[in-house]
């Protein structure tokens, strides 16, 4: 059974957690673009 507290303190913690997904995507970009150089440039090199 629901109660008022219960819905409250659900309602609460939604608000708590926010994620930009701008900045998410963002650094999501950054990681992926990095990766990708350093796998490429570590294929490029004479061995």
């Amino acid at each position: 059974m629901t109660n008022v507290v219960d819905e409250t303190k659900a309602h609460v913690v939604l608000d708590v957690i926010r994620i930009d997904q701008e900045q998410a995507r963002s650094r999501v970009d950054e990681v992926v673009r990095s990766t990708a150089e350093e796998t490429l440039n570590g294929l490029l090199e004479p061995r």
